[in-house]
Order: structure tokens, then sequence, then C-alpha cells
């Protein structure tokens, strides 16, 4: 459902899943790069086929200071952006970013939403 060029804004608190949904992507695009979370890092790539995936997780920034040029290159570079806590670089994502949510309803079930279709 996802290509080149689109940016994900996920959302979704602590341990709902976030991460998870990126390795699924991940998967996608054919890579086999083990993914982690982003959280000290901020910024990860995977790379497959002959597509790119940038994790970023804003987690711990207050502004998106010196990440702001980062992100604004993988969001220009042709690659799939998914941003975890976007709030921090909300004035610099597109408007017609996607948006993925993701709701903890039990220990081991999630509520996943978005402003696009994935039922394809």
């Amino acid at each position: 459902m996802l290509h080149p060029g689109d940016v994900v804004e996920l959302v979704g608190d602590l341990g709902a899943g976030k991460t998870q949904l990126v390795r699924g992507v991940a998967r996608g695009i054919g890579s086999e790069d083990e993914v982690q979370s982003p959280t000290y890092n901020i910024e990860r790539i995977y790379t497959g086929g002959s597509s790119a995936v940038y994790h970023y997780d804003l987690h711990r920034l207050t502004n998106p200071g010196i990440v702001s040029g980062h992100l604004i290159d993988s969001m220009n570079n042709e690659a799939i952006v998914l941003i975890e806590w976007a709030d921090t670089a909300k004035d610099l994502l597109p408007a017609d970013r996607k948006v993925v949510k993701i709701d903890v309803t039990d220990e081991t079930e999630r509520t996943i939403s978005a402003n696009f279709d994935i039922s394809s």
C-alpha cells in the first residue's frame, strides 16, 4: 500500500507497536535488515529491492533542530518515510502525509486506523 515518496506519521503510545509496523513495511520492500527502534539514533534506514524505508523516532526531541535537514532530504528522496512522535516536526511534514494510529486494546490486541485505504 505504501510507495516511495509516501510520508507516514505513526501515532500510538509507548509499546503500541509502531516499530513492529515498521518491521512489516521493511519486509514489504524486501529488506532483510534487523528493524530496531531508532529512539536513541533518531533515524534508521532499511533498504530492499529498489526502495528504502527511513524510520524516525522524534520522541526525545523538543524541536526538530539538526534533524530537520535529514528529514526534509529523506522526504524528497523517493523513499518511504515513517515517523514516530511526529508532533515535534509537524511544520516540516507534508499536508498530504498519511497517518496510522495504533491503539492498545488489550495486552496482545491493537486497533489500527489510517487516513488512507489499507483494505487493498
